[in-house]
């Protein structure tokens, strides 16, 4: 259910966006702006006829993006509706429209890896408390596998996560899209490639952080430093891979050019829409996204994809060969995979020899003890 659809705020993210308000939140922070939709009995049906009016909202130009916040998105109660919004969005905008969510709850990229019952156990556990140091109960509640499946597909296609409890005694005037010092603005994208450091927008720049939000500062990119790629498209309105300027996450995602249905156990080749011209002496390595599996089910049958230079016709459309785990759609445009450029191993000659001089580690699988 939701409480509101706010069309051109500009209070909830960078630009004008769209912002819908949940309903119903568990929480209950003292000095809550939204405490009138606390209650998880009022609210709107997320139905269709909700989603065409979020989708006709965004498609202005000067739109930048979509905020969901509350009420609670991450709560059990609210999680389906918010995973359709998403989704919705995704199909229709692609990557054209940031996505924005907020949480009272704390994130911790180890959710990612955790099942249900070892994350609820570590969600209560005094080393949890410690790490976030307030409101012990501020954890994101899994109360089934299918739950734990929605809320990693949801953190892992949202662009950024504004998370953590309202605290009063935080509270600050122009932080900047925050109530308190205590939440942070999370650069999803960067976090989701780090080895689970967290990347907390506010950190770098608590008042101004819009440049930063997709993990690249503009300004300290220069243009005539870049590697030039010759790329072609598939499908026109697919988006444009994005130039990165190598610091923090620097792999480029990938996206489905065609809606694909799969039972459990097919193999199939996904269609990821672009051919490229890659420069002499690269290569690209391709590898799932870290949320891929829990939200599709599928692996990359190969383990990694290697498109090298030669691999460059007009016809020559990347593609992700995988293997379904169990029955699942994945929607056009959906972000599966993502690559990243390595240069060509230098010449190598093998020289043969009776024995080699260096101590014998113990044989393969070995501690080397």
């Amino acid at each position: 259910m939701y409480a509101e659809i706010k069309e051109n705020d500009i209070a909830n993210g960078p630009g004008v966006r769209v912002s819908v308000f949940m309903q119903g939140c568990d929480l209950h922070c003292p000095g809550c702006h939204n405490s009138e939709i606390w209650d998880f009995n009022g609210g709107n049906p997320v139905d269709s006829d909700a989603i065409v009016k979020i989708l006709n909202a965004l498609e202005p130009e000067h739109v930048s993006g979509l905020s969901i916040l509350g009420g609670e998105p991450l709560h059990p109660m609210n999680l389906k509706d918010t995973y359709e919004i998403i989704r919705a969005v995704r199909a229709r905008y692609s990557v054209k429209k940031n996505i924005w969510l907020y949480t009272g709850y704390v994130f911790n990229p180890a959710i990612t890896y955790m099942s249900v019952d070892e994350y609820n156990t570590y969600a209560r556990s005094e080393e949890w408390i410690r790490d976030i140091k307030y409101l012990q109960e501020s954890f994101i509640p899994a109360d089934s596998e299918e739950c734990m499946d929605t809320i990693r597909w949801i953190l892992g296609d949202v662009d950024v996560l504004v998370d953590g409890p309202f605290i009063q005694s935080m509270y600050r005037p122009g932080i900047g899209f925050r109530g308190s010092t205590n939440q942070r603005i999370i650069n999803m994208n960067a976090s989701r490639c780090s080895s689970g450091k967290v990347y907390d927008i506010a950190e770098i720049d608590p008042i101004n952080s819009e440049e930063y939000v997709f993990g690249v500062n503009p300004s300290k990119t220069d243009n005539k430093d870049l590697l030039k790629i010759r790329i072609k498209y598939f499908d026109k309105n697919m988006e444009k891979l994005q130039k990165v300027d190598g610091n923090k996450s620097d792999w480029i995602d990938l996206y489905t050019a065609e809606e694909v249905t799969l039972r459990a156990g097919d193999s199939y080749k996904i269609p990821l829409g672009v051919a490229m011209e890659l420069p002499a002496g690269y290569e690209a390595i391709m590898a799932p996204r870290s949320g891929t599996f829990g939200k599709y089910g599928i692996l990359q049958t190969n383990s990694i994809g290697v498109f090298d230079e030669s691999f460059c016709g007009d016809t020559d459309q990347w593609i992700m060969s995988v293997y379904a785990t169990r029955d699942t759609v994945i929607p056009k445009f959906a972000r599966v995979a993502q690559f990243r450029l390595f240069k060509h191993q230098p010449a190598i000659k093998f020289n043969e020899v009776e024995v080699l001089s260096n101590t014998s580690r113990g044989g393969f699988g070995s501690t080397g003890i």
